[in-house]
């Protein structure tokens, strides 16, 4: 089933987001960044702005980066914590987990597997 990773939310204006280049990189993705042109290019039918992703730039990034730097960076911030980086992709919750079902990386198969044998058949049997 491979490695277990992380993923803290990381609250700005009031909401949690994930960081798409992060659940990329937790997913399997190399580099992390692949699960964000995949979410904008070939999945783009069905994620929807403002639902299940944002893209921030200019002052917005500016700002979320300084908040992520301190939760999540350290000294060292991931490439995707830079601040040459010109845009980002944020996941809300439900972005997140529609990734989840959608990626044919392993942790999508283990997911998809959870929700058909346990999940589902509680809900509606």
């Amino acid at each position: 089933q491979g490695r277990r990773v992380r993923l803290t939310p990381v609250l700005f204006k009031g909401a949690p987001y994930f960081i798409g280049a992060q659940v990329g990189e937790a997913l399997g993705y190399s580099p992390g960044k692949a699960l964000v042109k995949q979410i904008s290019r070939e999945w783009a039918a069905e994620f929807a702005a403002g639902t299940h992703y944002i893209l921030l730039a200019g002052d917005d990034l500016r700002d979320f980066l300084a908040i992520a730097r301190s939760a999540l960076g350290g000294r060292n911030p991931p490439s995707w914590l830079r601040s040459n980086t010109p845009q980002l992709m944020l996941l809300t919750e439900p972005g997140l987990h529609k990734a989840l079902l959608k990626t044919h990386k392993p942790a999508g198969a283990v997911l998809r597997e959870k929700l058909a044998s346990i999940i589902l058949p509680e809900k509606i049997g």
